[in-house]
């Protein structure tokens, strides 16, 4: 579903190249009043353009409380359009400071419907051990490997 990195990334405003913002004004979530921000992927970016962010963010601090998203990625639909495609919903519950910045320490994933979450949580995500650098990681990390193939698109 989500990796821990996308999350924290989400989490800190970190946006994808080719991804753009609209504001949609203020909306109430659990009892609070909340920014919301949808952030779309522009036309012929990856495989991912039809992906959407719907993120309600804290006014007072624009940190963020929750990311509502789709993911269409071929693989992952399973012959659906993808407004047939159901929305979930990642709630940051509890933060911590990490070398200066607030970054998510749990976060909890629903089933998104009717403009709210829906159930249980489907389950639950832990930040552990996060560690920020400022030392640019060695370009052999982003290296393909001698045995990579690129894969057709769907």
């Amino acid at each position: 579903m989500w990796r821990r990195g996308e999350v924290l990334g989400r989490a800190l405003g970190l946006e994808e190249p080719g991804s753009k913002d609209e504001e949609l004004g203020s909306k109430d979530f659990q009892g609070e009043k909340e920014d919301e921000v949808k952030i779309n992927v522009n036309a012929g970016t990856g495989d991912w353009q039809d992906d959407y962010y719907v993120d309600d963010l804290d006014p007072k601090y624009g940190q963020r409380k929750l990311a509502v998203y789709v993911v269409t990625y071929s693989s992952m639909r399973k012959g659906k359009t993808v407004d047939q495609l159901q929305p979930h919903a990642i709630v940051f519950e509890e933060w911590q400071e990490i070398d200066g910045l607030k970054v998510p320490k749990t976060a909890a994933y629903y089933a998104w419907k009717n403009e709210t979450i829906e159930g249980e949580a489907l389950g639950r995500m832990h930040f552990n051990n996060v560690k920020f650098s400022t030392a640019a990681p060695d370009e052999s990390r982003f290296m393909k490997p001698s045995d990579a193939v690129v894969a057709p698109k769907p």
